[in-house]
């Protein structure tokens, strides 16, 4: 039986990929917001898999705002040709 390793992020490194204040980023963590954190030890760490899943959520979410975004507009040549 072979499983793949998840990669494990240090603190550091989400702050880096989040570009936002480490309070923004604890606070996000207590609202059930980003993924909570695996300690080991005295250690912290997120699981690559799961950031990444919370990523795609987002990118998702986006993808979704704009599509309707485009439904709704109206069309450049003055509505509908039929």
């Amino acid at each position: 039986m072979t499983e793949q390793l998840d990669r494990l992020l240090t603190g550091k490194e989400i702050l880096e990929i989040r570009k936002i204040k480490k309070s923004k980023h604890y606070a996000d963590i207590a609202a059930g917001d980003f993924p909570a954190p695996l300690h080991i030890g005295r250690r912290s760490y997120f699981l690559a898999s799961e950031v990444q899943a919370w990523l795609d959520r987002h990118i998702a979410e986006r993808d979704e705002r704009l599509s309707k975004k485009l439904e709704n507009k109206p069309h450049a040549n003055g509505g509908d040709r039929g």
